[in-house]
């Protein structure tokens, strides 16, 4: 056996000292965006086959009962040296003996890929599931992800009031969220490298039924393809399971694009001002108005049972855009005031700020005009429409004197 593993390793040391197989293009430049695009497409199964590369198979590895420690010590390191010359890194926990180093990577090696182009990937073998765990008794990833940390204590919190409010007292499917999870995060993955606009998402009006730029949404696409049953027909533990699975998604993405970035969730909790925001106070006069005029509108939407048809398909369609509006003005004007920004930032025109009073702007215009139509085309609702349109323009006068520079903004993929 030990002339056949000399002989595997005399194989490895050419290969060692063969041309890389992967390239970079001159043109390329090394960048965050880059190089997280590249990782997403690994990610897809754009890589070379080491394997089918090497000419090296797994088959052609000795299973490890015929190996002695010294052996399995030798043969793992060889192996460990050669995925690294491709920049393929494989990651393993502190102290796994590499008897078990070499069973895992034996049992992979006909799957590994590694990148075609120049730029390190590190490869762990955990699942987090906890059951069968490759490395058992040497991981604590599992206790880690479920256990004693920021996530885990909002999850528990988050079970407790789900399991409490079930009137079944069912708890939720752990290898559902964990599955689910899973399939968002390679979703999201994924669709970063689409022909999406970045951002359109975060200042539309959120109306997806009438909008032209779905195609170019990213988040449309998610909630069509993860998100496509209807939420009405899902039974209470699912829909819950599904909200659990997205929070830790989004939280484990958020993390990596932190890792990227070498900034750490309590750097943020110590440094960002924005911590603690919600709404303004309702003594702020610009978001007091926009508190009365979701009140007036919510309270005449009531009063006319917009449940029921009315005269025609167009006053239908009007009744819509004002219920549709009349609380979405209010968020986005509480979200202006309130999202205070760093000193630097203060004078951007590309802000937080700017972008919601922008599509709080927008809003007013269309609720407008749906009332204007009321007040030309039926007596039977003109008072209350007139009050409405001219709180609507104090609004929007408010609006521009506190954001001079919300019209500026450019909306990604709308202006």
């Amino acid at each position: 056996m030990q002339k056949y593993l000399d002989q595997l390793s005399e194989d490895i040391d050419k290969l060692l000292k063969a041309d890389t197989p992967y390239s970079m293009d001159d043109d390329f430049e090394i960048n965050d965006e880059n190089l997280f695009k590249m990782e997403e497409s690994f990610l897809s199964g754009d890589g070379f086959s080491v394997a089918e590369y090497t000419n090296i198979s797994m088959e052609q590895l000795p299973a490890p009962e015929l190996l002695s420690d010294s052996q399995t010590s030798f043969i793992s390191d060889r192996l460990i040296t050669l995925l690294e010359y491709y920049n393929f890194h494989p990651e393993f926990p502190e102290g796994v003996p590499d008897s078990l180093k070499y069973t895992i990577l034996r049992s992979h090696w006909n799957k590994f890929k590694a990148p075609k182009l120049d730029f390190h990937i590190h490869y762990e073998f955990c699942e987090y599931d906890e059951e069968n765990c490759p490395f058992p008794g040497y991981c604590s990833s599992c206790k880690e992800e479920w256990g004693h940390n920021e996530i885990s204590e909002d999850l528990d919190v988050f079970d407790e009031v789900v399991n409490n409010a079930s009137p079944k007292g069912k708890k939720l499917s752990e290898d559902y969220v964990l599955s689910k999870k899973d399939d968002i995060k390679m979703l999201v993955k994924n669709l970063a490298s689409e022909n999406y606009v970045p951002g359109i998402y975060n200042y539309c009006d959120r109306w997806c039924e009438r909008c032209s730029m779905t195609e170019k949404c990213a988040q449309f696409a998610l909630e069509k393809k993860e998100f496509r049953h209807s939420y009405s027909g899902l039974s209470e533990e699912t829909f819950h399971e599904d909200m659990k699975a997205s929070f830790i998604a989004t939280y484990e993405l958020l993390e990596e694009l932190m890792e990227k970035q070498a900034c750490k969730i309590e750097d943020i909790h110590e440094d960002n001002p924005n911590e603690g925001v919600g709404m303004p106070d309702e003594d702020n006069k610009l978001f007091a108005l926009a508190l009365e005029y979701s009140g007036r509108a919510s309270k005449w939407l009531n009063e006319i049972n917009i449940t029921q048809n009315l005269e025609n398909a167009k006053m239908n369609e009007i009744i819509d855009m004002i219920s549709y509006y009349h609380i979405f003005i209010t968020a986005k004007i509480g979200r202006a005031i309130s999202f205070s920004i760093d000193e630097e930032e203060a004078d951007l025109v590309q802000s937080d700020k700017n972008g919601s009073a922008k599509v709080a702007l927008i809003a007013i215009e269309k609720s407008l005009d749906a009332w204007s139509y009321l007040i030309k085309n039926t007596s039977k609702y003109e008072d209350e429409s007139i009050k409405n349109s001219v709180l609507l323009c104090q609004i929007r006068r408010g609006i521009n004197l506190e954001f001079p520079d919300a019209e500026k903004f450019v909306r990604p993929g709308f202006d």
